[in-house]
């Protein structure tokens, strides 16, 4: 693998101090690893501090560890082992996309499966992806595609958080304009500014 043939990328740890969301500024990315096997989840771990040094990355060895740390640290993306010992990752993506549905989850595994495939994605995860093929190259796909992911939905949110103000503005305006006497609302309606009042009305479909 690209790992052992470049063992200069093993040597960053992983986080050992659990930031809450609050506590942690937006821009530091958060990562949760789930597998059984710590030798592997140290090599993860190299990998993503290769790509982006700056992440905060939380390891978990089974399921029940994952949800708490999930629960405790909100991550941006979770790398999830589909076989965990007595337990499998399908499960985990499940309990953590039931509780938490805006956590990414890209599922692992040793033994790529059509199945395994199918199940991961009825659970929630985003990608299935084959271990022999995580490389650095590859991590570093991962995580561009998550940051542009995070941009899209701040976008989207920030838009919704617009829309709502614009529409609350709209309905006092809307209120005052009533209040005022029958003459001058019927000289305000005659002006170019109330007929562009109007089309934003009708653009956010602010009822009178």
């Amino acid at each position: 693998s690209y790992a052992m043939q470049h063992p200069e990328i093993l040597a960053a740890p992983a986080s050992d101090t659990i930031v809450t969301p609050e506590a942690r500024s937006e821009a530091v990315l958060a990562v949760l690893l789930v597998d059984d096997n710590s030798r592997y989840r140290h090599q993860l771990c190299r990998l993503i501090a290769k790509s982006y040094p700056t992440a905060l990355i939380y390891e978990a060895e089974d399921v029940r560890e994952a949800v708490q740390i999930a629960d405790q640290v909100r991550p941006h993306i979770a790398l999830i082992d589909v076989v965990l010992s007595e337990e499998d990752g399908i499960l985990c993506t499940r309990r953590i996309k039931a509780k938490f549905p805006a956590i990414r989850i890209v599922l692992i595994s040793a033994y790529p499966d059509r199945e395994f495939r199918r199940l991961g994605r009825e659970a929630g995860a985003v990608a299935f992806l084959d271990k022999k093929d995580i490389d650095a190259a590859t991590m570093k796909q991962i995580i561009e595609d998550l940051e542009q992911n995070i941009k899209l939905r701040k976008k989207y949110l920030n838009d919704q958080s617009i829309t709502e103000e614009m529409i609350s503005f709209m309905k006092i305006v809307d209120e005052l304009l009533g209040k005022l006497p029958e003459d001058e609302i019927k000289s305000i309606m005659r002006t170019k500014e109330f007929k562009f009042y109007e089309r934003i009305m009708r653009k956010y479909q602010v009822e009178g």
